[in-house]
């Protein structure tokens, strides 16, 4: 299994080495629609798509309790997933909360490939 990447030359006009250097960026997709995933799930799995709707909420369900919770979470065929959040050191707890709920960059999601899948 392998990423698509991109490289964009770009020119860096901040940091101690200005100049042009290339910057690597995941070739992005459309998101998939929900409906169209668990028509795939089923056809490959050889079940219902009810049963597979069934399955992909209870899945959904454990996999969000127990990322929130702090829990690294396995993923068939691409490893495990957690969240995490970006470290920054601001004055106050009081100013620390606020920045926390309004920004959305704080938080982000790790994923760690299986071993036996990495390729490099």
């Amino acid at each position: 299994m392998s990423i698509k990447i991109n490289a964009r030359e770009t020119e860096l006009k901040i940091g101690k080495k200005p100049g042009y250097y290339y910057v690597m960026t995941p070739e992005l997709y459309i998101a998939l629609t929900r409906e169209k995933v668990i028509k795939e799930a089923a056809l490959r799995s050889g079940v219902s798509r009810g049963v597979m709707q069934a399955c992909w909420d209870a899945a959904g369900d454990v996999i969000k309790a127990w990322a929130t919770e702090g829990h690294s979470v396995a993923i068939p065929g691409l490893g495990t997933m957690r969240f995490a959040v970006r470290a920054s050191s601001l004055s106050s707890l009081r100013v620390a909360s606020s920045t926390f709920a309004a920004s959305e960059k704080k938080t982000c999601a790790i994923a760690i490939p299986s071993t036996a899948e990495t390729r490099v």
